[in-house]
């Protein structure tokens, strides 16, 4: 009986910790949502969607696997993909109009490349706008 008050602040605090909206723990790492874009109405653009709520993705890994090699581009970052389209560069998403955005999806490296070609040693950034977002299962 005396572990009983222990018990219950360590049970009241896990309660606690449990109780955070649902929608923070289905988060996904890799992936940016319109959901959550919207939740930050400061985010004008793609660009800024990424650099903040996750910019790991604009990360430049330094690799030297590609030093010495002929058209090998030190510091390259991730390819950007609109609407499975490949762009020239990861600017491009400046472009792009926050409100305009379904989703935002990084690619690691490795899987890009299976996917897309040894080119990707970056990853990739996916961008699916609103005019191209899948479109929900027949009921």
């Amino acid at each position: 009986m005396r572990h009983f008050p222990l018990f219950a602040v360590f049970f009241m605090g896990l309660m606690l910790v449990s109780a955070r909206p649902a929608e923070a723990q289905k988060r996904d790492r890799y992936v940016i949502t319109a959901e959550e874009i919207a939740e930050k109405p400061e985010i004008t653009n793609g660009y800024e969607a990424v650099q903040r709520l996750r910019p790991v993705f604009l990360r430049v890994v330094r690799s030297k696997r590609n030093e010495g090699v002929p058209g090998a581009v030190e510091g390259a970052s991730a390819i950007l993909y609109i609407d499975e389209l490949r762009q020239p560069d990861l600017q491009d998403l400046r472009n792009i109009r926050a409100e305009e955005i379904w989703e935002i999806r990084y690619l690691q490296p490795s899987k890009a490349k299976v996917l897309y070609g040894a080119d990707h040693e970056q990853g990739a950034i996916m961008v699916t706008t609103m005019s191209r977002k899948p479109e929900p299962p027949p009921r």
